[in-house]
């Protein structure tokens, strides 16, 4: 499927504003799964964590490798249960990705063990939602009909969401719906309201350890 930087740099900064990697006191380890061209070790640059991309295609591989080259870069596929290594990374971030996995279920699980025990496991992804017209000027318009005919819908959503409670022990689980307008993410409460508002259906799942949030906006 053709590849959009802008929009995966975009989805990348709102992963790491979320997650507020930006404010952490230490250094992370970071496991961007799908990571393609490496958008969010290019945001985390400047930062002082340890990321790692995890993708199938070598040869996207090489151009990341060649534009981050203090990053890792790993070959494989998260649909495999020999790409799990039981809790290796403070955060394990999958971003417009998980829908086009054929054993999305599978990948999910594994990407929980990846995570270690008080991590944090950081999904957003386009929802499979006919309500929402994509804006005109939107940067992934020329695909992106195929791309949201493949995404999950929001049952298929909620059963991950079901799976994360499962195995979250003592962290927190966040759903919940957004709208990309082209722009920005916004958390979307009006989904039902207006259903034929300009922009894409997004969902955000974020397995994470509550009050133990290791950054010096929430006061740590």
């Amino acid at each position: 499927m053709e590849h959009d930087f802008y929009t995966a740099l975009r989805y990348a900064r709102h992963t790491q504003h979320e997650v507020g990697l930006r404010y952490w006191k230490h250094s992370a380890r970071v496991l961007d799964v799908g990571c393609q061209l490496g958008a969010l070790g290019q945001v985390l640059a400047d930062t002082p964590h340890d990321y790692t991309g995890l993708d199938m295609d070598s040869s996207v591989l090489a151009s990341a490798q060649a534009s981050l080259p203090a990053a890792h870069f790993l070959q494989g596929d998260v649909e495999s249960p020999s790409v799990t290594r039981n809790g290796t990374y403070d955060v394990v971030v999958c971003s417009l990705v998980i829908g086009l996995l054929k054993n999305w279920r599978q990948a999910y699980l594994n990407m929980i063990r990846l995570t270690k025990q008080n991590g944090h496991l950081f999904l957003v992804d386009l929802l499979r939602n006919p309500w929402h017209r994509p804006p005109g000027d939107h940067s992934v318009l020329p695909y992106i009909q195929e791309q949201v005919a493949r995404s999950l819908t929001w049952q298929e959503v909620e059963e991950l969401a079901h799976a994360a409670r499962s195995w979250a022990g003592n962290r927190n689980v966040r759903l919940r719906r957004l709208l990309d307008d082209g722009t920005r993410l916004a958390p979307d409460a009006s989904h039902c309201a207006q259903p034929d508002r300009d922009g894409l259906s997004v969902f955000e799942l974020w397995l994470h350890p509550g009050n133990q949030l290791p950054t010096e906006r929430d006061g740590a």
